[in-house]
């Protein structure tokens, strides 16, 4: 049974940005979230021990599908760093001479690629592993796909892996339910402000004892407290859904269950298949020519080297 490692390209990469210490190289330009990037990469390799791997990054807000439902999406986003963006195309490059196939899609977000992936390869007997701090992705966990929560502080990286028991005991929810979790409670990261009156343990509630925002509603004389009873009474119109529902929980319903198909248009699998070996001497040549780190530091991730499939 092979197993494959999905790599959430810019959830790692900024996590690595704000978690790394600045470092530059000789020529004074920024480093730290390539050096962090790689780090959690190769922690994450002697880990899982994948047979496959690729990694998915988003594109432009503006290109989101999503933004055409709900045109404040990810609306209070602010622009990337630009000390992140001059080693975002560094971190292409390493990731190019090292093999591993960096997919970006017109209009899909990353975990969208990373969903339709995961699915797929499960779906022939494999197991995945996903590298990401998205959220959303919880809702793939089942007994072949896990999610693994990369944690960079103080230049250290720290994981933790995520299964169907662990998201029900974080969030008293299942996989399945996280995304009606998310759109009753809200996520400031999307810009999804969520139901009025409702937060995180109250939603919670609400979602394990029915399930589904739409079941809720259909017993919504049940709903406990009064004030999410009343909420839901004064926000939604049942059963027109979805086109009298606020469009920000519109966005966020339009999350579940996509990534649990798995249309081919996404990756070419002929692509997949044909994963080049990892070569040492490019990816070292792109190491010294971007980097030009400070000696310790460029000589443990050359070491690291051994644990790439």
């Amino acid at each position: 049974m092979k197993k494959t490692l999905l790599l959430d390209g810019h959830s790692i990469l900024f996590r690595a940005f704000y978690g790394v210490p600045p470092l530059t190289d000789s020529k004074g330009r920024p480093t730290n979230a390539v050096y962090g990037f790689l780090n959690i990469l190769f922690k994450v390799l002697e880990e899982e021990k994948p047979d496959r791997i690729g990694a998915a990054f988003d594109l432009s807000r503006q290109q989101l599908r999503r933004t055409q439902l709900y045109a404040d999406y990810k609306g209070n986003r602010k622009p990337m760093p630009e000390e992140l963006k001059l080693q975002e195309g560094m971190l292409l490059d390493v990731l190019e001479a090292m093999g591993i196939p960096v997919w970006r899609i017109e209009g899909c977000e990353a975990d969208d690629i990373l969903g339709s992936m995961a699915k797929r390869m499960a779906a022939e007997g494999g197991d995945v592993s996903i590298v990401s701090g998205d959220r959303d992705l919880l809702q793939l966990c089942d007994e072949h796909i896990t999610i693994v929560q990369p944690r960079t502080a103080k230049g250290r990286t720290e994981t933790r892996r995520f299964g169907p028991d662990e998201v029900k005991e974080e969030f008293g929810v299942t996989p399945a339910e996280i995304i009606d979790l998310k759109a009753l409670m809200g996520d400031a990261s999307d810009n999804i402000p969520g139901l009025p009156g409702v937060g995180e343990k109250t939603a919670a509630a609400i979602i394990g004892a029915y399930h589904s925002i739409e079941n809720a509603l259909a017993h919504v004389e049940e709903v406990r407290p009064p004030r999410a009873q009343k909420a839901f009474l004064e926000h939604f119109i049942w059963p027109s859904f979805p086109k009298s529902w606020p469009p920000s929980i519109r966005t966020c319903l339009s999350r579940r269950g996509a990534r649990r198909q798995t249309p081919q248009v996404f990756i070419p699998r002929r692509r997949w298949n044909s994963s080049v070996p990892m070569n040492s001497k490019a990816w070292r040549a792109v190491l010294r020519r971007s980097s030009q780190w400070r000696r310790p530091e460029l000589r443990r991730l050359l070491q690291m080297q051994n644990c790439l499939p």
